[in-house]
């Protein structure tokens, strides 16, 4: 009995993973939180072995800010294989948010913007945040942007990200959408 039991189980965990992975290959995560990815890992976009990427779920984006003041952005940053680190800059580098039309400067610096909730965190929370120096070769890190949440009217377009050690600045905009998987003839089973 207990093995029927167990089959039970591992046809459901399957079922399970099946379902995730249609969802997932429908456009980007589940049917209930689209989201969309901005990268600057288009062929022939100058690069320097450094992907930028954002990825915004629409449904947390709208409903989430920071002190009702500021909206988070997350960039993953990684480098390829480089022969140096990447030297970061928190007072030279920008990130510019492109949305309804405009032009938005992000800052990496909190403490900066709000000093009051800067000195509220935790210690663990503001070394997260804090903004770093340089990043190894083969390594990614996630970088932490806000903008002001008064300024972001309209419908996200992409993102600019200068890091003043790079010849040029990461343009980051939308990937493709992914198209629907096809399901099996007989889903029915």
């Amino acid at each position: 009995m207990q093995s029927r039991e167990t089959i039970t189980w591992i046809a459901a965990g399957i079922a399970v993973a099946v379902s995730a992975t249609v969802a997932l290959a429908a456009g980007g995560g589940t049917l209930n939180d689209p989201q969309e990815t901005y990268t600057n890992s288009w062929k022939g976009m100058p690069n320097d072995g450094v992907i930028a990427s954002v990825t915004v779920q629409f449904v947390t984006y709208e409903l989430n800010s920071v002190a009702g003041k500021y909206k988070l952005i997350p960039v993953l940053l990684r480098t390829g294989a480089r022969s140096a680190p990447l030297t970061l800059a928190l007072e030279q580098d920008r990130l510019v948010v492109s949305c309804g039309g405009k032009k938005i400067a992000a800052s990496f610096q909190l403490s900066a913007l709000d000093r009051t909730l800067w000195d509220s965190l935790p210690p663990d929370t503001k070394r997260r945040l804090t903004y770093p120096e340089q990043l190894s070769p083969d390594s990614a890190m996630m970088v932490y942007a806000f903008v002001p949440l008064a300024d972001l009217k309209g419908q996200l377009e992409g993102f600019e990200y200068t890091i003043k050690s790079l010849p040029a600045p990461l343009l980051l905009q939308p990937e493709p959408k992914k198209k629907a998987a096809a399901l099996p003839d007989d889903a029915s089973g």
